[in-house]
């Protein structure tokens, strides 16, 4: 299940890349959120100011079984779960956009979450993570040229990288050959201009291309 739904995110990650982002695609990552988990419903969180004081609008997407088209729905103004059906599950699972969870996906469902099903959440935050940095980069208009001249599956390269693991461990992750990993990694050293493992992921970080934490 876990290696069927990172090969999916990976699919959406390269088909997200294959024009610059200028916004993020909340939509779209919300209802594969509701698929990955089998969510009752997932809800994207944003602060919003209004009169009176700051709110926080939450839109989500509740799940009506498989083939449907999930319901959408706006709460403009909460402050507590409110009428969130994600945020009023008995289990939820966050995934936030920076450690304040100011700005943050939710899903939730009826059943509790195993613990491989948290580290994918850990996994794919950090895809999302990475995603809404660069959107930001290019709707302020200085995503540089680094960014644009890395691939998808040299990014997908680039955050396995900085998990720390062996090249064999992309190779079977990313259904590649290990020589293959080496050729990517040759080209994001060349690309990053940078000579080594760490310096890549440091250098990536600096440029938004993964998520600094």
């Amino acid at each position: 299940m876990v290696d069927r739904a990172e090969a999916e995110w990976l699919e959406l990650l390269a088909d997200l890349m294959e024009s610059p982002l200028r916004e993020l695609p909340v939509e779209r990552l919300a209802r594969q959120l509701n698929r990955t988990f089998d969510g009752v419903a997932c809800a994207f969180s944003t602060p919003r100011e209004r009169a009176g004081g700051a709110a926080v609008e939450v839109v989500e997407w509740i799940a009506r079984g498989p083939g449907a088209e999930p319901i959408k729905r706006v709460h403009a103004d909460v402050t507590g779960s409110g009428g969130a059906v994600a945020l009023r599950c008995r289990h939820r699972l966050g995934v936030p956009l920076a450690a304040d969870g100011h700005r943050a996906f939710v899903v939730g469902r009826h059943v509790g979450f195993a613990q491989r099903e948290i580290d994918l959440a850990k996994r794919i935050r950090r895809l999302i993570v990475g995603l809404d940095q660069q959107a930001r980069m290019f709707a302020a208009g200085c995503a540089g040229p680094v960014s644009a001249r890395i691939t998808p599956r040299e990014q997908a390269v680039l955050g396995e990288l900085a998990r720390g693991v062996t090249a064999a461990v992309i190779s079977r992750r990313l259904g590649i050959s290990e020589r293959t990993v080496h050729k990517h990694l040759e080209h994001i050293y060349s690309k990053l201009d940078v000579t080594d493992r760490l310096s890549a992921v440091l250098r990536a970080r600096e440029t938004g291309l993964i998520a600094g934490s």
